[in-house]
């Protein structure tokens, strides 16, 4: 970098010039770093604009009551197509509510005695003559669940238009089972505590023989 002085005006000011490699160097830097800048906002974009393209179709909105035994959904149709198929995942849910004109099937219901422990899934399908939901029209769903054993959730409804449209609502208000600490981390933990217990009992009983065979026995006195 060279430094000179130019008179301007009657009044000295002071210039610095770059060797024009140098500027060349921070140009193309500087295009690289917004080069690298556009490609991750892309990518964003990309994840982004299903999720975007498809709540601007089929809209669900709701969750659990103040019961904390009811979930109820309001879906609506933004598309140019009717709704002839919903996918509902639950668990622990013993009923599932649909509108009229629905047929409705559920894998993993809990029943009196009893049932099936797991996750399961629900699902409605529109019966024949009817027209499902309509363009720009609305339909309430619903799930009953167990009083206890399923935690409020987040998971995706699956949603599928007349024209085979197929759409997945993501971050939907849902029963959901709990996770495996907190089914067996009772269990758990008192088994470690246990095991421990005899691991000390162990170790004491060990630390009491080896102290009586190493201490030493008197010896009768010489007549």
């Amino acid at each position: 970098m060279g430094v000179s002085f130019r008179q301007e005006a009657s009044r000295p000011r002071l210039v610095f010039s770059y060797p024009p490699h140098a500027s060349r160097g921070r140009l193309a830097s500087c295009l690289a770093s917004r080069g690298r800048l556009a490609s991750v906002v892309l990518l964003v974009l990309a994840g982004a604009l299903p999720a975007l393209a498809q709540s601007s179709k089929v809209e669900i909105t709701g969750g659990i009551d103040n019961t904390n035994q009811k979930y109820a959904w309001t879906m609506t149709n933004h598309s140019a197509s009717p709704i002839v198929y919903v996918e509902i995942p639950h668990y622990h849910a013993d009923l599932f509510t649909t509108p009229p004109g629905w047929e409705q099937k559920c894998t993993n219901l809990r029943m009196i005695g009893g049932g099936d422990d797991a996750p399961g899934v629900c699902t409605a399908t529109m019966a024949a003559g009817n027209i499902g939901i309509p363009p720009g029209g609305t339909a309430q769903f619903g799930l009953r669940i167990a009083r206890e054993g399923a935690n409020r959730g987040r998971d995706v409804v699956k949603v599928r238009l007349a024209d085979g449209t197929a759409l997945e609502l993501t971050d939907v208000e849902l029963p959901v089972a709990p996770t495996f600490f907190e089914q067996f981390g009772t269990v758990l933990g008192l088994s470690a505590l246990l095991v421990a217990f005899i691991a000390v009992q162990i170790v004491r009983q060990r630390r009491r023989r080896a102290a009586v065979t190493s201490t030493p026995v008197d010896q009768p006195a010489a007549g």
